[in-house]
């Protein structure tokens, strides 16, 4: 913790500093105030970790015409979960539905969600998302419409 509070003391002299400086160096004051604001979110990372939460929500629309068997969840480059889908899933989601496929605790930062979604009735299907996790929690929400599959930010409302 002492170094986290001798970096946020530097960064704090770093941007006091820039105020002082002409015009043409904002590009400093713009990194300074980056810097900030990432230590602030490390900061609240480490003391209160239930802000780190990243929560992928499958929504399957009215009328979708994809059997769901299988969906892998990959957080930057990595599988984080392989969620399976049981008859008795697929029988919830007939109509329509919405179920958690993934929780985790994920840092503050720019990240990528990467969702393969495997059927019994059609080809694999892909879908990215590139991200910025701030200092709250996130929510993912993989809505399947139709044949098509799309991952937006989600505000759970």
């Amino acid at each position: 913790m002492f170094k986290a509070q001798y970096a946020l003391r530097s960064l704090l002299l770093l941007w006091a500093l820039t105020q002082n400086a002409g015009a043409a160096d904002t590009h400093v004051q713009q990194q300074a105030l980056a810097l900030l604001q990432q230590v602030y979110d490390l900061e609240e990372s480490i003391l209160i970790p239930d802000k780190d939460q990243l929560f992928v929500m499958f929504d399957k629309e009215m009328g979708a015409a994809i059997l769901v068997e299988r969906i892998e969840v990959f957080l930057d480059e990595q599988l984080v979960t392989n969620r399976v889908f049981s008859t008795a899933d697929l029988l919830k989601f007939m109509d329509r539905g919405i179920a958690p496929i993934s929780a985790r605790l994920v840092p503050p930062g720019e990240h990528r969600l990467k969702i393969l979604l495997h059927s019994m009735n059609q080809p694999v299907i892909s879908s990215e998302l590139q991200f910025h996790k701030g200092s709250s929690p996130q929510f993912i929400r993989l809505n399947l419409l139709n044949n098509k599959v799309e991952l937006l930010n989600w505000s759970g409302r």
